[in-house]
């Protein structure tokens, strides 16, 4: 259960962040995206972390199906940092980018004219 919430809370927070900032509301395909990606970028700048700059990355997460509590209190403070710094560049991201797709008329008639030719 500590395991649990230690990888899949922060997207959460992250998650609901965002939402907060923005004051939109998602669809349930639109939080299910940004909660898999969010706890797939949290975990993996965690992980990172614990191997390359705390040096701890041979210690077990996971013992006998559990968290240990002291690799988790450590894990669960890193991830909380990254979601929120994540929930604010997403947020960030959210307000000041845009995209939007339309369709070239011109290129639509040149095709059109084009098929006319070749037959």
């Amino acid at each position: 259960m500590i395991g649990f919430i230690c990888l899949f809370f922060p997207a959460v927070v992250s998650v609901g962040m965002v939402d907060a900032v923005t004051r939109r509301d998602f669809s349930l395909k639109q939080f299910i995206y940004r909660f898999c990606t969010n706890a797939l970028i949290i975990n993996l700048v965690c992980f990172l972390i614990k191997k390359f700059v705390l040096g701890a990355g041979k210690e077990y997460l996971f013992v006998s199906g559990d968290a240990v509590p002291d690799v988790s209190i450590i894990y669960i403070g890193m991830a909380l940092v990254a979601a929120i710094v994540l929930g604010l560049i997403e947020s960030l991201l959210c307000k000041k980018v845009s995209v939007d797709l339309e369709v070239n008329k011109n290129e639509k008639k040149q095709e059109q004219s084009g098929e006319a030719e070749q037959i």
